[in-house]
């Protein structure tokens, strides 16, 4: 199997790492880079040398899991069903919690390497502060004979603040990666497609009162500062929401001209927003989106069967997370009330694996300029850009008013308030401004733009 250059150098890494006497190592690789591919080739060579006789995969969902299934199967060219004869076994974290210390006890009587996936998802360094998956992990690694582990993750640090089980720390608390394939490299090497990061603005807000008294906000950042307005109550917006989808549409009927099996994820942040989102996309597209929610019956298969399709869009609620392979996909609309970094990253990596045939690498992940979201794609930015070019347009759009009721007094403190978007026209204008990063090392492009009656920012990597 041909590796690539990064895959090759980690592997010789990690043999060096094993072969010297160590029984552990972690691997950072941006999402889309191929991780699963590198875990089982060092595995291969692992059994080769006779480190090991068994793996065991774990990740975070069965998704996951069959798609490490597979590579490994694939490379190795053994079974990995847990059977007589087989090479190894996969299984969720959920999975090892549930499993007997009785079957634990057989497993490590073997020459065992333990590949764990997506490791952020197990938390603490001890039984006292682990979370349930960080705490069988813990019981797992500690015994008397500890097995070999490989850690992979393309965001090693978890939104709670605790450690990552298995991960090592630097005196800045940093995780201490024995190697690490960053987001920059993997664009450079023409690895990863190139992200580009939409964020969608209304270019007025106004929030009305039950007593006709109005408030007008001009950024969503001004709006959620001021009126204390639940996140969810503006993804809901459904002129807002309408736009976006169009834009996001527009974005994808683009790239299917030149291939027509490109796909785009829309990631909802409820069951319920899913059903309106789908309602829009038929009113845009003339076609129905696949929907694949935790109340998807055998899930699973329906993600597998939209991978497999050219179908243009799916919508997910919690579904289509890390680790998903679907590479068609290169257009997502984050609009997801879950407003973390981790949960920013993971998004954003479904869209990043690049295909040979793809015609126009570029990723792009259109969000509501949220100023935490704005936050993240800033840093981002700076992880890549020598050159920034800053480029303001405005395009003009007519007027357009809409106001939805708000149903929920959770939402805000007078469940009655409306709350309502409006656009205002403006002259096309065009500001270039370059800055330069000295520490950075490729181009970047940003441009804030207006998309008829709503402002878009552009962070573009090229």
């Amino acid at each position: 199997m041909k590796l690539r250059h990064w895959q090759s150098q980690c592997l010789d890494a990690a043999m060096k790492h094993y072969q010297s006497g160590h029984r552990q190592f972690d691997c950072l690789a941006t999402p889309g880079a191929g991780k699963s591919v590198f875990a089982a080739v060092t595995v291969k060579a692992m059994l080769y040398v006779g480190l090991v006789d068994f793996v065991l995969c774990i990740a975070p969902s069965v998704t996951v899991i069959n798609g490490l299934k597979s590579t490994f199967e694939k490379v190795l060219e053994q079974p990995m069903d847990g059977f007589l004869g087989s090479i190894g076994l996969t299984l969720t974290y959920q999975g090892l919690s549930s499993m007997s210390p009785g079957m634990i006890g057989r497993l490590l009587q073997q020459r065992l390497i333990v590949v764990l996936d997506e490791i952020h998802h197990c938390g603490g360094h001890d039984r006292h502060n682990a979370t349930y998956w960080g705490a069988s992990l813990i019981a797992l690694m500690q015994h008397n004979t500890p097995p070999y582990t490989l850690s992979l993750s393309g965001t090693p640090w978890r939104t709670d603040e605790n450690y990552v089980t298995s991960l090592l720390y630097d005196h800045n608390l940093r995780p201490n990666m024995q190697f690490s394939y960053g987001l920059n490299d993997a664009v450079k090497e023409g690895v990863s497609r190139t992200p580009s990061v939409h964020l969608i603005d209304s270019s007025k807000w106004k929030v009305i009162e039950p007593d006709h008294t109005t408030r007008s906000h001009d950024s969503l950042k001004q709006l959620l500062k001021d009126e204390n307005l639940a996140y969810q109550h503006v993804l809901e917006e459904s002129l807002f929401l309408s736009n976006i989808l169009h834009y996001a549409n527009e974005k994808l009927v683009t790239l299917r001209q030149d291939c027509s099996d490109v796909g785009g994820l829309i990631v909802a942040s409820s069951i319920k927003h899913a059903t309106q989102i789908q309602r829009l996309l038929i009113t845009i597209t003339q076609q129905e989106p696949w929907v694949v929610t935790s109340d998807t019956d055998k899930s699973h298969a329906v993600i597998q069967r939209f991978r497999d399709s050219s179908a243009p869009w799916l919508i997910s609620v919690g579904m289509v997370s890390e680790g998903t392979d679907i590479p068609r996909l290169q257009v997502c609309c984050h609009l997801s009330r879950i407003c973390t970094e981790l949960h920013f990253r993971q998004v954003l990596g479904r869209i990043l694996r690049k295909r040979p045939k793809d015609n126009h690498p570029q990723a792009t992940l259109i969000v509501p300029a949220h100023p935490e979201l704005s936050e993240f794609a800033a840093i981002l930015k700076a992880e890549i850009p020598e050159h920034v070019s800053v480029v303001w347009r405005k395009k003009k759009g007519g007027s357009l008013i809409t106001s939805v009721n708000s149903s929920n007094d959770t939402l805000k403190p007078n469940p009655e308030t409306n709350l309502t978007s409006q656009a205002t026209e403006s002259s096309d204008v065009a500001e270039p401004l370059t800055m330069r990063n000295t520490e950075a090392t490729s181009k970047a492009l940003v441009a804030l733009t207006s998309y008829g009656k709503f402002e878009k920012e552009v962070l573009r990597f090229t």
